[in-house]
């Protein structure tokens, strides 16, 4: 296997669990923003995966130091060609991608030291930083892989991506923690089991919509620059994997979440959960590997050794954050008695 195919395995990896961080971070500033009890429950786990950034932006570093072995424009003189040569340079790259991760880190270190009531003013104009350096970071990163390709909804759909696997990854742990928090019973939650499988259907809807509306618009559009990335994605068995997102991230998450039995018992939310996160895994992988191997997907086995390796790292830094943020605050109590 060559170097390429190892370093698209480790960033379609590092990808997956840096959306999940990113996102409990959005959803942590939303929180702050719009109040709501469901908050004051999932915000331990939030803060938690927020606080691990500083791990991510270690795992970051072989794919600077990779880039020309992952991005075309990054090989010498290969730039030359491209409208977008003043931006696509190694050294431009390297510093933007610094410029997000300092961003990042300082959101999530300020807005987990203080009360969520003191920092609404940092968490809106956070939700602005939010969305401009995870625009220009999906474009760096996972766009410019093909780099005569754009799309004006991409940064916005990979957005999207994040909160969904953030909402699935916090529901999940927040349904495992409940079953462990001997304080309490799984009835005096189902109601706020209920909004949490309210806010996931609603950011599977969002998804779905999103996803929809940039394939319609390059369909209908029908330009030639356009139309190469669509049919990378669906030539071969990558057919298969849009087919897959289809049903599974979206219509039958959807169907399941309209059922309020379902929402309200911890099990059944918690399996929907998890179950939509080890889509999402596959989501990253069919948007990042088809760049590479646009005749159909080339397993190996980095593709699940690396994001088992990175998951297990970023993982062991979530549960020593998490330890150190007990579920049983004044906040999750305002929650269990919504429930």
């Amino acid at each position: 296997m060559s170097l390429t195919h190892f370093l698209a395995s480790y960033l379609f990896a590092f990808l997956f669990w840096w959306g999940i961080a990113l996102g409990c971070l959005f959803i942590l500033m939303l929180q702050n923003l719009t109040g709501g009890r469901w908050g004051g429950l999932l915000r331990p786990i939030l803060e938690a995966a927020s606080r691990t950034l500083p791990v991510l932006a270690v795992c970051f570093l072989p794919v600077l130091i990779g880039a020309s072995a992952l991005y075309p424009w990054a090989q010498p003189g290969a730039a030359t060609g491209l409208h977008q040569a003043a931006y696509l340079n190694p050294l431009f790259f390297m510093g933007r991608s610094v410029v997000y991760f300092t961003v990042w880190i300082a959101l999530a270190w300020r807005l987990t030291r203080e009360p969520a009531r003191s920092v609404t003013a940092l968490s809106a104009a956070g939700l602005l930083l939010y969305a401009f350096t995870v625009s220009f970071a999906s474009i760096d990163w996972i766009m410019s892989l093909e780099p005569h390709w754009s799309s004006s909804i991409y940064g916005l759909l990979i957005g999207m991506g994040q909160v969904l696997s953030a909402f699935a990854f916090a529901i999940a742990v927040f349904c495992r923690r409940s079953a462990l928090e001997s304080s309490s019973k799984p009835s005096d939650l189902a109601g706020t089991f209920n909004d949490l499988g309210n806010l996931l259907l609603t950011a599977v809807m969002t998804w779905a919509y999103l996803a929809f509306m940039q394939v319609l618009i390059i369909w209908m559009g029908n330009l030639p620059h356009e139309n190469p990335w669509v049919l990378a994605r669906t030539a071969g068995a990558w057919r298969w994997a849009a087919i897959g997102l289809t049903v599974l991230q979206f219509a039958v998450p959807a169907w399941l979440l309209l059922f309020r039995s379902f929402k309200r018992r911890a099990p059944v939310l918690g399996g929907i959960a998890l179950g939509l996160l080890m889509v999402h895994l596959l989501e990253v992988y069919w948007l990042v590997l088809p760049a590479f191997f646009p005749s159909g997907p080339r397993p190996s086995v980095w593709d699940l050794a690396l994001p088992l390796a990175i998951g297990g790292v970023w993982l062991w830094a979530f549960g020593w954050q998490l330890r150190r943020r007990p579920l049983t605050d004044a906040q999750a109590r305002e929650g269990f008695d919504h429930g």
